[in-house]
């Protein structure tokens, strides 16, 4: 009796989290408590190291106004250059999404950069300097008006799409020319209107599959007065930043370069399986899928390929896949006890949620009881033991369980690694793509204290410091805080879809 009724709370909280969601007015909330804490004074890579919190400024948000009774959000983070994969996620899952975007601004190279983030706001002005709102003969001022004379005649829904198309990438192009906020913005703005209006085409017409997230997308920039730390993104407070975005009962941090497989879309809209997970998550525990990953030895295009059939395929696609080497278990050759833990001969076998134990240097993703959710450390930037942190502080502080879950499963997208991993795995090429971020992290320089050292070093030794600092406070059973910015909380303090009882 007492789990029914539990239950039917959270079916009553769910669906009054849904009603309460209004769109538009939720971006301005986000933006408006994000910033009113904002610290505009540009960051130094010594004072990160010093332990001086993340300054982000968030530029603009969106927010879709549709909705369902999906009860899971999916939050991630990204730099602007993989916003493909975003797309991705979007076009796999069709419950909300929220994204926050990070963009550096580096003010040894321009003083005068990112001074201003307002100015990037004419386009919802009408202004037509960057070739947004001209009417220009391509069918009117943003490209959906509904006339005909769009210059192939037959004024199709085809040629609507794509006048809108080549008018935001004018707009685009253009905005490249003024500052990286303008063009980042820009960017932004354009996949959100798209992924918009691929879902309304497909909700008029029943013959198209359902599409897209509900996507809440952020971009956030970060002023800093020397380069250094251009090419360490501040990951966790990236992540803590799109947490905000999500308002259903249940959340999942996944990395935007990983995809659910298709599935879940299913799952999330079965009342068994989300009693399940709701009733584990508040135990509390972390329902935690295995990820898998392509082997290296195929050519790119197969990779591909082999990642959209386990996205779509079953369960006993993925195992098949296993045995035939196309698919491996995520980051097996290069950190075993990363995700060993799992168990996966076991998991191939089982059809019911199973328990494991927490092992150093596991690091999952999963589910969370969204308002039991910690938050993640923002002294770790860049992509060493930040999630790792956040699953110890799980485990050893707040006494979460593991739950591995038998029918769900994420997939890492390949991709170019970043350069702080490219020199982590002694795999650094400083001729090829991103060679200018390899470039910048083995730089010397010289600390307030005299030493001399690369940008690397002097990372890696930070790094390394603060974790063997926070092992040794949870072997002991000190009391550990993550780290977060007043931002991030002054939000949470006064965001009505934080307001919640955990």
């Amino acid at each position: 009796m007492a789990s029914h009724s539990r239950v039917t709370a959270l079916c009553l909280m769910l669906a009054a989290l849904v009603i309460r969601a209004v769109g538009a007015d939720e971006a301005s909330m986000l933006k408006s408590c994000w910033n009113a804490k904002y610290n505009s004074r540009p960051i130094r890579f010594e004072e990160w190291t010093s332990g001086h919190p993340v300054r982000l400024y968030m530029v603009d948000a969106w927010w879709s106004p549709r909705r369902n009774s999906f009860p899971l959000t999916i939050f991630t983070m990204m730099s602007l250059d993989r916003l493909n994969m975003l797309e991705s996620q979007c076009r796999g899952y069709i419950g909300p999404i929220s994204a926050a975007v990070y963009i550096p601004l580096v003010l040894d190279h321009d003083p005068n950069l990112g001074d201003d983030f307002n100015t990037t706001h004419d386009v919802e002005n009408g202004d037509d300097h960057h070739g947004f709102g001209r009417n220009d003969g391509n069918g009117g001022g943003n490209g959906d008006s509904d006339s005909d004379d769009d210059g192939d005649g037959d004024g199709g829904e085809g040629d609507k799409a794509a006048t809108t198309v080549l008018v935001r990438r004018r707009y685009i192009r253009e905005a490249n020319r003024e500052n990286p906020v303008a063009l980042a913005r820009a960017k932004l703005k354009n996949l959100f209107n798209q992924m918009e209006e691929e879902a309304a085409r497909a909700a008029a017409n029943k013959s198209i599959p359902g599409c897209c997230c509900q996507l809440r997308l952020m971009l956030l920039a970060e002023r800093m007065s020397d380069s250094p730390l251009a090419s360490i993104m501040p990951t966790n407070a990236m992540r803590n930043a799109a947490m905000l975005g999500a308002t259903t009962p249940l959340s999942a941090m996944l990395d935007v370069d990983l995809a659910p497989c298709m599935n879940l879309n299913a799952l999330v809209q079965n009342a068994t399986w989300v009693q399940g997970i709701s009733e584990y998550t508040t135990r509390p525990s972390i329902c935690i899928p295995p990820a898998w990953e392509t082997k290296g030895h195929l050519q790119p295009s197969t990779k591909n390929e082999v990642v959209q059939r386990a996205i779509t395929g079953t369960k006993a696609d993925v195992l098949d896949m296993w045995s035939r080497s196309e698919l491996q278990v995520f980051q097996v050759n290069v950190c075993k006890h990363c995700h060993k833990t799992f168990d996966h001969a076991r998991w191939s076998k089982e059809d019911m949620p199973y328990t494991v134990q927490h092992t150093l240097g596991f690091e999952p993703w999963g589910i969370l009881w969204r308002l039991r959710d910690p938050g993640y450390d923002e002294r770790f930037r860049g992509w060493l033991y930040d999630k790792q942190t956040h699953v110890e502080a799980l485990a050893r502080k707040h006494r979460y369980t593991f739950t591995v879950l038998p029918d769900l499963w994420v997939l890492h997208r390949p991709h170019k690694k970043v350069a702080i991993v490219q020199i982590y795995r002694k795999s650094a090429n400083t001729t090829g793509e991103g060679s200018g971020d390899v470039e910048a992290l083995l730089r010397p320089i010289v600390l307030s204290n005299g030493k001399n050292t690369t940008v690397y070093t002097a990372y890696r030794h930070h790094m390394d410091s603060m974790r063997r600092n926070l092992r040794s406070s949870f072997a002991a059973h000190k009391p550990y805080e993550p780290q977060q910015n007043a931002q991030f909380l002054h939000c949470k303090s006064v965001l009505p879809w934080w307001q919640q009882q955990a």
